[in-house]
């Protein structure tokens, strides 16, 4: 392969990944997720609404979990989590760069060791910039 060839190459593959990267959606600042709602939550969360409000609980090890429900194929996604004394706040974004199927599928984001002291309520930012208080439940 000639030196051009190479030159080519190698522009090729950097012109793709930064299409690929250009692409990406808003990073998750959770420590892990996964879909589905925890046992704990399921008595405190009413589904039957078609936009349930986001639940925020806080289980014995001391990690939150934040449960969303949203589209399964562009989930909302925390991608601020901020604490102040006893005041939490979770702002949401949303990866729009595909169409959303409209299934609302529920999320949970957990955020290992969440500072202390926990508060009762936590201020959810949606992607328009709402913000919602939501209980914040524990054991």
């Amino acid at each position: 392969m000639g030196s051009y060839a190479r030159t080519a190459t190698a522009a090729a593959v950097l012109v793709l990944a930064a299409s690929l990267s250009a692409c990406a959606g808003p990073a998750s600042v959770a420590d892990s997720e996964y879909a589905g709602v925890p046992p704990e939550v399921r008595d405190h969360w009413d589904t039957s609404r078609p936009q349930a409000e986001p639940v925020v609980f806080v289980d014995e090890d001391g990690s939150a979990h934040l449960v969303t429900r949203g589209s399964s194929s562009c989930p909302l996604i925390p991608t601020e989590f901020d604490s102040d004394d006893d005041e939490w706040e979770f702002a949401l974004g949303q990866d729009q760069t595909q169409p959303c199927t409209d299934d609302l599928a529920p999320m949970t984001y957990v955020f290992d060791d969440a500072p202390e002291p926990t508060p009762e309520i936590a201020t959810v930012r949606d992607v328009r910039g709402e913000r919602v208080q939501v209980d914040v439940v524990g054991p």
